[in-house]
């Protein structure tokens, strides 16, 4: 499949990913930025942690806020603890992404914030505006396979420009996003 030309363009994905950070609030950014030091050190995620990432993630959709922060409610901290700490010493990204998705109320999507707030190097956040930029077409729900064809494709993009992940990610977003406002 062939990427979107802009991509070939290293300039093109700063541009973008430059829109994206002027755009986010001081929550978004200070949010990703404490969470990144706070998992690296600690090597470990806690409930108010993702709770913190479900505010973030559906800050524009209440309903699936309130349906995710009721799943997590139900969850034992020390199994979030455990959980996120062995998904963040496994190397194998289907084995993290499994890891993880044992925590109820994680699904790919939350899973790829976890993990692009613990490593912005490798991973990125899938959603349908980084998805639909990058790959076309319309996609609400995302399994494993999908993860694993966006983080492959996400890496190579970041490698042939020297960029974190989480850049092109960020301009991926940002530009199909501002095409749809």
């Amino acid at each position: 499949m062939e990427l979107p030309a802009w991509l070939s363009s290293k300039d093109e994905i700063l541009k973008w990913r430059q829109d994206y950070d002027a755009n986010a609030g001081s929550f978004d950014s200070g949010l990703e930025k404490q969470l990144r030091e706070k998992f690296q050190d600690m090597r470990c995620a806690t409930r108010d942690d993702l709770r913190d990432i479900l505010r973030w993630k559906f800050a524009e959709m209440p309903g699936r806020l309130k349906r995710e922060l009721n799943l997590l409610a139900g969850v034992n901290p020390d199994s979030i603890k455990s959980v996120t700490g062995k998904a963040f010493a496994i190397t194998d990204d289907s084995a993290r992404l499994s890891e993880l998705r044992r925590i109820k109320g994680v699904g790919v999507a939350v899973a790829s914030v976890i993990l692009t707030f613990y490593n912005p190097g490798i991973y990125g956040i899938i959603d349908i505006h980084s998805w639909r930029e990058l790959f076309g077409g319309e996609k609400q729900v995302f399994d494993k396979s999908d993860f694993i064809r966006f983080t492959e494709t996400l890496r190579r993009l970041a490698r042939d420009h020297s960029l974190p992940a989480r850049d092109v990610e960020k301009a991926l977003f940002r530009k199909n996003y501002s095409q749809t406002k």
